[in-house]
């Protein structure tokens, strides 16, 4: 379900007429080009505050959403600087910031794969007790190396 349904299905239409459409007392519906732009710019903080696109699927998402068109929506009107526009801001903020640290959103670690047929070997001795180096990681090749231990020592 689309930012703005979930909008609509969650608020009254005299409360999204208020919002919409602050200098028309006479409008009898909401204005859903503002609300449109409002749910954009929510999805784009949304990314950007978290690193994680919204997605339309993702019910949490609906969630920090909705906040932060209600959040948009009252700046629009003017509403920013007031207390109840700065509670929306501040909760929606802080939504956003939940959402980031509980689901990760692009803090999570990433774990390494490969779909790669190649299997490291793992590191052998030599039969007179040395270590037996890679192909990469001869000897020979330590002049080659920048900042390469000299003389035979290894690490």
């Amino acid at each position: 379900m689309a930012l703005s349904d979930e909008v609509i299905a969650r608020w009254s239409t005299q409360r999204l007429r208020e919002l919409t459409t602050p200098d028309d007392n006479t409008a009898t519906a909401y204005d859903a080009t503002r609300l449109g732009k409002a749910c954009m710019d929510a999805k784009n903080e949304f990314l950007r505050r978290t690193g994680v696109t919204y997605s339309e699927t993702n019910s949490e998402h609906h969630t920090v959403g909705v906040k932060g068109v209600l959040a948009y929506l009252m700046e629009y009107r003017g509403l920013a600087g007031s207390q109840a526009g700065r509670d929306a801001t501040s909760e929606w903020r802080s939504a956003l910031e939940a959402w980031a640290r509980t689901d990760g959103g692009a803090n999570q670690v990433v774990q390494p794969q490969t779909n790669s047929g190649l299997q490291p070997e793992t590191d052998t001795e030599r039969g007179d007790g040395g270590r037996l180096y890679p192909d990469f990681d001869r000897p020979i090749l330590n002049d080659l190396t920048p900042r390469q231990p000299r003389s035979g020592r290894e690490d």
